[in-house]
């Protein structure tokens, strides 16, 4: 029998054709790009600000759906080569059938989703993930075609790892020492995230290579991956990346796999301990605590009445930037939100839009633990089927290593036959993918990595190479040979093409958007509207279009067409931010009863939404509803000194102004009611607040603040300072007490006039 299955294996090599290679050449093309264009959700980006400059920006605008077209194309294409020409392989029956059970599961959960474009778009990724597994796990028969994707892999990581330090370095010149890196990606925790599939990996080709150009760039890939990792002062990617190095060396060393050869192992982690020596600026920046002096410091001096102000309002603010204590509150959420729907969950790729009714800090798009969320859009069925489909494809690969002890601990003979002509011994390769796979596995528990497309994609092709290459230096664990059944065929090919056809709406509804925001940064918005409304023809699921062009019809002034668009939205997807939007759209048109409506329906499916709570408080003061209002406002007052108001995602560089329209609101109600000494303690808070907000309205983080949006916080500040005043004279309190809000009130109209002629550029740190 096993000489049966060599025979076999030889003629599966031999049979690896023009159109297996066009696979490989795809996938592997997918492989280097989707860190460089997909490092982002599946959702497409929103207009934004800024329209794309240059190719690379425009090459992400349309990264997702281009890196899920490349994926779909290749599965059509291996379809075919497998229908003219069938080719037999060991088969693991057990994989197939739990990523079939985890595929059929996440399509029922879609009967709960109330964002269908969320859900479809986010099962298109579940299918690209499947799909980059089987065809790479199929591919690895070939060994130039595995040696292929396992290099396009390690570049992936090299590439982005260069444009991290580049930007590094960029912002070194600034002197913006403790900058941590982005690359590509979202943020930086994401961006080590990555590359702890990438770095394990790498370390195991320069241990494994027997070339010494593939050594050397083995070596440079694996020192700039040490630095960039390092740079994004991620400590939970690089506790996660110790564990897996300790994990590939402990695998290394029980398979056997270094044979007693430790110099190359041992100058592989000396590269990489330099690497992270020479990059720990941020870390140690980040691991040191800064005094409320150096803090400051770091900020723009506006005048010392503002940092007095600031640090007041810090102090009675209190809202404390714990990014862990935040999880585990948004934990507690999401697994809230599991237990009420056990079974199909909320809907695959529903939780941004389900999760606010469990709540309880304030909004987060994603769950902060990959499985977790899983759960919660699957349910706790959906959620143990994906366990046991990554525990199975993970015992299949270490039953291979077993086997592979074996063998290497018995007489040579010609089963420990030369590998390829790149790599001695492919147990070490085996061993870094493993410990790749259980470090990003580590730490998506603490991030919800897998939900970002690139890492979902290079997850999915670490799991194939693993499988295919065990495949293959263990034959016996697989069963015989067979061929793929035509009936089987057929069923992958139609789901490749809805593959194909989705990433070709999304791609095509991508491009017209970034048109419409190039039209409408150019001030062109009757071609920003024909964009959108071809982006709309290309993708009638997605709600966000519509409303981005509901927004264009209110800037045009073209109200019916604004209400319909919003309509539009609210039907494709009823969601609490299209019911917010068109309750705007009412209370603009002074339509109070239909606006409080609407309101009280984007309160249902969002009740922590501020600004629903702040404008849902007006509507109902607009209709002479002033005993709702109150309990509105008093929503408002306690979330403000609960956890969703004192626990905070990103610091506390971002004031919550939001919290002082419940303030102020409240307050005015008071004062009506002839209630002033309690109207006084809600402006002052309300005064606290916005004194901070003050005080950091020219800092980085405020810098994309629309101009709008200023001027507003700036009314509402002076409507701040005008009731506080009104309220000390109904309490007859002394004229030192009047005179301070009135020279606060000066300072405030004075630094705005500053502000209006020569704006305060921030700083680049």
């Amino acid at each position: 029998m096993e000489a049966d299955i060599k025979e076999t294996r030889a003629t599966e090599r031999k049979r690896f054709d023009r159109l297996d290679w066009i696979v490989v050449v795809l996938l592997g093309l997918m492989v280097v790009l989707a860190p460089l264009l997909a490092a982002s959700f599946v959702v497409l980006p929103a207009m934004g600000l800024f329209p794309p400059i240059g190719l690379l920006d425009w090459l992400q605008a349309i990264g997702v759906p281009l890196m899920m077209l490349l994926v779909g194309l290749a599965a059509l294409i291996a379809v075919v080569r497998e229908w003219i020409r069938p080719m037999p392989i060991g088969g693991a029956p057990a994989l197939t059938v739990l990523g079939l059970c985890v595929l059929g599961w996440a399509t029922l959960s879609l009967g709960q989703a109330h964002a269908l474009y969320l859900g479809v778009d986010t099962l298109a990724l579940l299918v690209a993930v499947l799909a980059t597994g089987t065809l790479a796990s199929r591919l690895s028969r070939n060994k130039d075609a595995f040696a292929t994707l396992l290099i396009a892999l390690m570049l992936g990581g090299l590439f982005v790892s260069a444009l991290g330090i580049n930007e590094y370095l960029a912002a070194w010149k600034q002197g913006a020492f403790s900058h941590r890196v982005f690359g590509t990606f979202l943020n930086p925790d994401f961006l080590a995230g990555y590359l702890l599939l990438t770095l394990p990996v790498t370390l195991a080709i320069w241990v494994a290579s027997r070339e010494r150009l593939l050594k050397l760039s083995a070596g440079f890939a694996l020192f700039l991956q040490g630095g960039c990792i390092t740079l994004s002062a991620s400590r939970a990617g690089l506790a996660a990346l110790c564990i897996g190095i300790l994990a590939w060396l402990f695998l290394c060393v029980w398979s056997g796999a270094f044979r007693g050869r430790w110099r190359s192992p041992a100058l592989g982690l000396g590269v990489l301990l330099l690497s992270f020596v020479v990059a720990s600026t941020p870390l140690r920046f980040r691991a040191t605590p800064v005094s409320a002096a150096q803090a400051s410091a770091s900020r723009p001096v506006q005048s010392s009445a503002e940092n007095d102000a600031g640090a007041s309002g810090a102090a009675r603010v209190g809202a404390e930037s714990h990014s862990l204590l935040f999880r585990r509150y948004t934990w507690h959420g999401t697994l809230r939100m599991a237990e009420a729907n056990p079974l199909f969950g909320v809907g695959i790729g529903n939780f941004t839009y389900a999760y606010p009714r469990y709540a309880l800090v304030a909004f987060t798009a994603h769950a902060h633990n990959s499985l977790l969320q899983w759960a919660s859009e699957t349910g706790f069925v959906g959620l143990c089927l994906l366990l046991m489909l990554l525990a199975a494809a993970s015992a299949f690969a270490a039953n291979a290593l077993r086997l592979r002890r074996a063998a290497l601990s018995a007489p040579a003979g010609d089963i420990l036959e030369s590998f390829h002509r790149l790599f001695e011994e492919p147990a070490v390769l085996l061993c870094g993918l493993l410990a790749a796979l259980l470090a990003s596995g580590i730490k998506t528990l603490v991030d919800s990595d897998w939900y970002v497309v690139a890492t979902a994609l290079t997850v999915g092709l670490c799991f194939g190479l693993a499988v295919g290459l065990a495949r293959d230096i263990a034959p016996l664990s697989t069963q015989l040979p067979t061929a793929v059944r035509r009936s089987s065929l057929m069923l992958a090919g139609l789901v490749a093409l809805g593959l194909v056809l989705r990433s070709g709406q999304l791609g095509f509804a991508a491009g017209w958007r970034a048109q419409a925001a190039e039209a409408l940064f150019h001030q062109q918005p009757e071609v920003a509207i024909e964009r959108l409304k071809a982006a709309t023809e290309a993708d009638p699921l997605d709600p966000e279009l519509y409303l981005e062009l509901g927004e264009i019809y209110d800037m045009e002034g073209l109200f019916p067409q604004e209400q319909a668009a919003i309509q539009r939205a609210i039907r494709v997807a009823p969601i609490a931010k299209a019911y917010y939007r068109l309750g705007q759209f009412y209370e603009k048109q002074g339509q109070g009863a239909q606006a409080v409506a609407v309101y009280q329906h984007a309160y249902a499916l969002d009740p922590n939404n501020l600004q629903v709570l702040h404008h849902l408080g007006d509507a109902f003061l607009a209709v002479g509803k002033t005993q709702d209002a109150e309990n509105i406002y008093r929503i408002m007052t306690e979330l403000e000194h609960a956890p969703y108001g004192t626990v905070r995602a990103m610091g506390d560089e971002l004031v919550e102004t939001e919290f002082v329209y419940g303030q102020v609101g409240l307050a005015e109600i008071e004062m009506r009611q002839g209630q002033s000494a309690e109207a006084l303690k809600h402006l002052e808070d309300a005064d606290a607040l916005m004194r901070l907000y003050w005080s950091r309205r020219n800092t980085q983080a405020y810098a994309i603040m629309p101009e709008s949006k200023r001027e507003a916080l700036y009314r509402l500040y002076l409507r701040v300072l005008a009731d506080w005043r009104q309220a000390l004279r109904q309490t007859h309190a002394g004229a030192s007490a009047l005179a301070a809000v009135a020279q606060e009130e000066s300072r405030v109209q004075q630094d705005h006039r500053n502000d209006q002629v020569a704006p305060t550029s921030p700083p680049s740190s």
